[in-house]
């Protein structure tokens, strides 16, 4: 099946889709033009195109089935108006697309996927611009109740092939292989295409979920050890007969600290988390539990009661294994299969919704993680990082933490794999960046700048710089003004809808207003800010990050502009690398700043 992009604007007089192939043909169609031929020869061929849109599922595949449906027996005029009230009801009335499908009599006809439903809740079209450097961010150009002339028609196709084009970005260069992962997901469980504008948990449940058995949920529980974890520390005994003391409920909240050797330990009903914070260490070893939390269900029967065959868990994590083995493409769908268990179990609408067994499972794989930490310390290993799914320790040139690790998990009927590190620094649990033998960075939090993160188009020369500096030695100033890509240095802040953006001058005058997206770079010639007020409420956005500031809605070349102020960026850097080591920098400006402000001289 084919891709086929498309987006749709629709006025009170006026509608107009564009659609983009893979290849990047494009087609335009609207109200003014004779559209039948097109629509007819797409309906013709519709079951060998993949429409796939940003927010589609919500909006442009109503009127898309709409028109696929009306096109030969409907006035234009009668078109224009009935889809003009169906854009309201979506868009003021909030209507899901079913329920407009049913009120207007609309058979579903096309194959739909979304794109945003594989970003985070929220993530706006222009905010995905941002992230991956799209060179036009376009505002509507018309506003949606205006009546449309013929002139306007070009305006507004220009603005809807831009986000085609955004829409197309997105799809290769964030979630594509994703969105393949559902069609193999549905492939591998011989089900129907209808299904692939679903979330791989939800195809999941339909695949294995027996309706007829009424889903049990309890009301009040209490933690029961599935196995006897033989504890010899103290505090890890007392963490389990807490656990064990506990009234658990839907949605209870669990939070305890505590430290092991230099490592802060936190547990959590999310997990088991820990670093040794603001460290650096030389040589270290991952261990990795394969699949932990799906063995531990399967290991000690912690699947919902409604489950058809709850041996298909475990032919799941067998397929993997196995696929894996042989390179075959279809160990990423059964992976992603295996994956949505345990997060379905904790949502409220699942149909796999059991707070009861997802608790087992995430307070059972804590106590076993600390069952290994007790294992390796008493063999003389210095663990520093712990994550829900695998620890790392201190290679001290002693190889038996693998006979211990085979030990442990021989013991639980667990699988894992172990990597070794170079080095890494780690700010926190959820910062760091390390390298592995091969030079490989693995990059978490704040240090990752890959295209999914905010980091990439915030300041990423700074965040890169830092990761040089640690890695490799290379002085901050050095590395930022050797970089001459505009993109590096962009930065954009998202601001909620009901907050009013402005840019405002040096002495606090409106120049003008600003959409809730804003796309700059911090320039030496301007004095200005960005500003935004909510009721009686009036905050400098983002504080020293949006001072000084060249807006940026468009650019045709990828080189420096000659404002660009390259020493604000290692101003940032620097604030950065303090943040991640929580030493001085010895030429950080901000320091020496500071210092003077107290009448203090740097020696």
């Amino acid at each position: 099946m084919k891709k086929l992009y498309y987006d749709f604007e629709v006025y009170p007089n006026f509608w107009l889709v564009v659609f983009k192939d893979e290849d990047g043909k494009k087609i335009t169609v609207h109200s003014r033009m004779d559209y039948i031929p097109t629509l007819k020869r797409l309906l013709s061929n519709i079951d060998n195109f993949i429409f796939v849109g940003f927010n589609n599922a919500r909006y442009d595949r109503v009127m898309l089935n709409y028109l696929l449906q009306k096109f030969k027996n409907t006035p234009s005029k009668k078109q224009e108006e009935e889809m003009f009230q169906i854009s309201k009801d979506i868009i003021f009335e909030n209507k899901y697309y079913k329920q407009i499908f049913g009120e207007y009599m609309i058979k579903e006809r096309t194959y739909e996927m979304d794109v945003s439903t594989f970003l985070g809740v929220g993530v706006s079209l222009k905010e995905i611009g941002c992230r991956l450097h799209h060179p036009k961010l376009e505002t509507l150009p018309i506003p949606p109740e205006q009546l449309i002339k013929d002139e306007d028609i070009p305006l507004l196709e220009e603005y809807c092939e831009n986000d085609v084009d955004i829409t197309i970005k997105t799809d290769k260069d964030l979630v594509g292989s994703e969105m393949q992962v559902v069609t193999d997901v549905i492939d591998y469980w011989g089900l129907d295409r209808k299904y692939m504008d679903s979330s791989v948990g939800n195809i999941v449940e339909i695949a294995m979920v027996d309706d007829s058995v009424k889903n049990q949920v309890p009301t009040t529980w209490r933690y029961r050890p599935p196995v006897n974890f033989n504890f010899k520390t103290q505090e890890f005994k007392d963490v389990e007969e807490t656990y064990k003391g506990l009234r658990l409920e839907p949605g209870y909240k669990f939070n305890t600290k505590f430290y092991v050797d230099n490592m802060e330990v936190s547990l959590a009903m999310g997990g088991a988390h820990g670093a040794v914070r603001k460290s650096y260490y030389k040589g270290l070893i991952d261990i990795d539990i394969d699949q932990y939390y799906p063995q531990v269900m399967v290991n000690f029967d912690f699947l919902p009661n409604n489950v058809k065959d709850k041996s298909m868990l475990s032919k799941l994590i067998e397929d993997k294994k196995y696929y894996g083995k042989t390179n075959d493409p279809r160990r990423e769908p059964v992976k992603k299969s295996i994956n949505s268990f345990y997060g379905r179990m904790g949502y409220e609408k699942s149909r796999f919704y059991s707070p009861n067994n997802l608790y087992q499972v995430t307070i059972t794989g804590q106590l076993l993680q600390l069952r290994l930490i007790e294992d390796l310390r008493a063999a003389g290993f210095e663990v520093v990082y712990l994550n829900t799914d695998g620890l790392t320790i201190v290679d001290n040139g002693d190889t038996s933490y693998s006979e211990v690790t085979k030990k442990w998990a021989e013991e639980f009927g667990l699988d894992f794999k172990e990597v070794e590190f170079n080095r890494a620094y780690y700010r926190d649990v959820n910062n760091f960046v390390a390298e592995d033998n091969e030079g490989n960075l693995k990059r978490k939090g704040d240090m990752d700048t890959s295209p999914s993160k905010k980091n990439s188009c915030f300041a990423r020369v700074s965040v890169d710089a830092v990761v040089e500096n640690l890695m490799h030695g290379t002085p901050i100033r050095e590395y930022i003004y050797s970089q001459h890509d505009i993109r590096d240095y962009l930065m954009y802040h998202k601001y909620n809808k009901d907050m009013r953006v402005f840019l405002v001058d040096e002495q606090d005058n409106k120049i003008k207003r600003l959409p809730n997206v804003v796309r700059y770079y911090l320039a030496k010639d301007k004095k200005n800010a960005v500003k935004y007020d909510k009721g009686d409420d009036t905050s400098l956005a983002n504080r020293s990050y949006n001072k000084n500031i060249t807006l940026v809605n468009e650019f045709k070349e990828t080189d420096i502009p000659k404002s660009l102020n390259k020493e604000a960026y290692v101003h940032i850097a620097f604030d950065i690398l303090e943040k991640m080591t929580g030493e001085e920098v010895e030429d950080n400006p901000y320091i020496e700043g500071l210092l003077s402000k107290f009448g203090v001289e740097k020696n």
